[in-house]
Parts: C-alpha cells; sequence; structure tokens
C-alpha cells in the first residue's frame, strides 16, 4: 500500500502507477509534485478516471487529461474544470462512458440541438434530463 511507502516511493511515477492500477485508495498517497506533471497525470486518469480529482487546477483544464479520464470514467466530469464541463464534446464523452453523467449538463448546453440530439441517442432515457421544450 502507497500510504505505507516512503516518499521516495510515493515520488516514483513508476511506482505511483502501479498502485492506482492495483487500487484507487492509493491516489491521495501520490506525492503532490506528481499531480502537476502532465504526462503522469495522462497516464494516471487513463487507468483510473477519477484520478482528476488530484490533478493541479490547471492540468484539470488540459483538453487531453479531461478526455482521458471522463473515456475511463464518466463521473471524472466533475473534476473538470467548468469551461470543459461546459464542452460538448466533452460532455458527450462521459456520457458515452456513463449516460448518467448527463445530469451534470449545464442547461445551455441542452439548447445545442446537436448535443440534446447525439445524447438521447446514446441514451433515450437522457430525454428526462432535457428542458421541457426539448422532449
Amino acid at each position: 500500500a502507497l500510504r505505507f511507502a516512503p516518499p521516495v516511493f510515493r515520488e516514483d511515477p513508476e511506482v505511483a502507477l502501479a498502485a492506482i492500477r492495483q487500487s484507487s485508495a492509493a491516489l491521495p498517497h501520490v506525492a503532490a509534485r506528481l499531480w502537476h506533471d502532465r504526462a503522469f497525470v495522462l497516464q494516471a486518469v487513463a487507468v483510473c478516471g477519477r484520478a482528476l480529482q488530484h490533478a493541479s487546477q490547471e492540468l484539470r483544464l488540459d483538453r487531453e487529461a479531461v478526455l482521458a479520464a471522463v473515456r475511463q470514467d464518466g463521473y471524472a466530469l466533475q473534476f473538470a474544470g467548468e469551461a470543459l464541463r461546459r464542452d460538448p464534446e466533452v460532455m458527450l464523452e462521459a456520457v458515452k462512458q456513463d449516460g448518467w453523467t448527463l445530469q451534470f449538463a449545464p442547461p445551455d448546453l441542452w439548447e445545442d440541438r446537436c448535443f440534446a440530439a447525439a445524447a438521447v441517442r446514446a441514451h433515450a432515457w437522457a430525454l428526462q434530463f432535457a428542458p421541457a421544450d426539448l422532449r
């Protein structure tokens, strides 16, 4: 378990990724500096999307990192920067992974007919989250 490991292991990207692959419980025990390392974060979110929660604020605004995270776990969307949570492509990737993430779609995103149609095509029951005039 990473939480009992000496700092030298917590700071090692390979050791930290191996620990994350074993259990997401390792996430809070990864050295803080690694959460500022784009290459490490890209690998971590590909293994566990919710690792985005621990990434630096800058990397939560990184489109590639957020897309990788939501493709692995749609609920990682909640940890993305606000601008990316409003991005139709990011939202649809999250929805493809887990349709229930539609509950996090901002109302103005539903005004985009292309987004609404794609969301409903992916999950017909998604219509319940759409504004009344689209139902």
